[in-house]
């Protein structure tokens, strides 16, 4: 088929964000997280999981700005139309579609989340079950209970709360969003992964390292989780998270371990974004000839 000069910029970015995003997602899948992690304290893991979730996306977008467009725009004449093959089509089509759906779900997780939080910064729901989450990326907003506030003790209600406080000074929910942006493909282990050792990470800000509030919070996590209380949405880190990690977690409040704490932080990706441009750009000419032949295959 035959495109602008405009036309085939745009083909050719969302094109290249499919092999990119495509490579750098298969590059990550190959770290051995699980063995790293287990090797971390919750806090660090957690640190490392959101940073590598991040990393494909990152680093397509780099060389998209950096290499593959300025590339095109150097060696390609805005002349009139021409031919663009059907392979750099349809992984234009691929690259469109994972962003489509991207900002589609994102947008379905805020406006569950604002349906529930309310208006008020304490929203009561109405119901016997047990429940509490913290919603909120610039403030928080506390989704409790009524049978939260009647049954549980209030000792019980402090440390709770403090979990729900962890992951907001944390930005869980934030973070959250976030991947919820970053266009789904095949992340979902990755980030479940995330997922547990936040909520471990959470327990061990709530504890402090006091036993006594380890087994307050043990408790409140069991007596929340027999309950039939309702899902939380997305974007609400909620006190009992994957029912599947409750005993998990309850047996390390009751018996704690001690690991090494190592900082991740999304400052890691920088040297790494910055690498990869550098590399690319040596290789600008070869670079173009290879978005020549697949733009036109």
């Amino acid at each position: 088929m035959n495109y602008p000069y405009a036309a085939r910029a745009v083909i050719l970015a969302f094109g290249s964000f499919f092999f990119l995003y495509a490579a750098f997602g298969l590059a990550v899948a190959a770290v051995p997280k699980r063995w790293i992690c287990e090797r971390l304290s919750p806090r660090s893991a957690a640190s490392l999981l959101v940073a590598l979730r991040f990393l494909p996306v990152l680093c397509a977008l780099s060389l998209i700005a950096g290499v593959v467009i300025p590339a095109f725009l150097q060696g390609e004449l805005a002349t009139g139309a021409e031919t663009v093959g059907w392979f750099m089509t349809l992984a234009a089509a691929a690259g469109v579609s994972l962003w489509i759906q991207s900002l589609v779900r994102s947008a379905r997780a805020l406006y569950a989340v604002r349906r529930l939080q309310g208006p008020e910064r304490q929203y009561v729901l109405e119901t016997g079950d047990p429940f509490l989450a913290v919603t909120g990326i610039r403030r928080p907003h506390i989704v409790v209970s009524r049978g939260f506030l009647e049954a549980i003790p209030a000792e019980q209600q402090e440390v709770a709360m403090r979990h729900e406080m962890a992951h907001f000074r944390a930005a869980d929910n934030l973070k959250r969003l976030l991947m919820l942006l970053a266009p789904p493909l095949a992340f979902a282990a990755l980030e479940q992964s995330w997922a547990r050792y936040a909520e471990r990470a959470a327990d061990d800000r709530a504890v402090q390292g006091d036993p006594e509030r380890a087994a307050l919070l043990a408790e409140v996590l069991l007596r929340v989780a027999r309950s039939r209380a309702k899902t939380s949405p997305v974007l609400a880190s909620a006190l009992v998270g994957s029912a599947s990690e409750i005993h998990a977690r309850v047996e390390r409040l009751l018996a704690p371990q001690r690991q090494a704490d190592h900082s991740f932080s999304l400052l890691l990706l920088a040297p790494l974004l910055l690498t990869a441009c550098l590399a690319a750009q040596g290789a600008t000419e070869s670079l173009f000839t290879l978005l020549e032949r697949l733009l036109h295959t």
